[in-house]
């Protein structure tokens, strides 16, 4: 009797998960993990949910989870983004180079301008990309001393 391999095993599975997901977007919609609808079961037709359930690509249901990985990235570069100025402005902080975090201040500035114009990606939701003072960015050498005094003091090393 000849060896079923992994593939042949996983094709069945494939095409029920295709077709779970059809019936699971047609009811529910597209959901975050939370359960919070991103795209409205309403929004898609039949004929994508059948291409869909059917294992061919259908553009509109493409063209949301496309939407949803670029709103992912766009979130995930100004988190980083932030999070590396922070640590330059602290940086020039504990240096003592006022020119560097007056310039760190103004690109600040602009990155939460950026924010502002990538908003019209994310369907104008004001949540989507919140813009930050600057005050949050002049705060962070402070908040880390006090982090350092609490971690210090918590081990019971002076």
């Amino acid at each position: 009797m000849p060896e079923l391999s992994e593939a042949k095993l996983a094709a069945p599975l494939k095409g029920q998960r295709q077709m779970m997901g059809s019936w699971r977007l047609s009811t529910e919609g597209m959901t975050f993990k939370n359960r919070e609808a991103m795209v409205d079961p309403r929004d898609f037709d039949l004929r994508s949910l059948l291409a869909n359930a059917l294992g061919l690509p259908a553009t509109q249901i493409n063209k949301n989870k496309w939407n949803r990985s670029q709103q992912y990235e766009i979130k995930e570069y100004f988190k980083k983004r932030t999070g590396k100025m922070q640590d330059e402005y602290h940086r020039a902080y504990r240096a003592g180079d006022r020119d560097k975090m007056s310039e760190l201040r103004a690109e600040w500035r602009e990155v939460q301008k950026a924010k502002t114009r990538l908003r019209p990606f994310f369907n104008g939701d004001p949540t989507a990309l919140r813009r930050a003072p600057v005050s949050d960015l002049v705060r962070i050498p402070r908040s880390r001393r006090k982090k350092a005094w609490k971690d210090r003091r918590r081990l019971g090393t002076n």
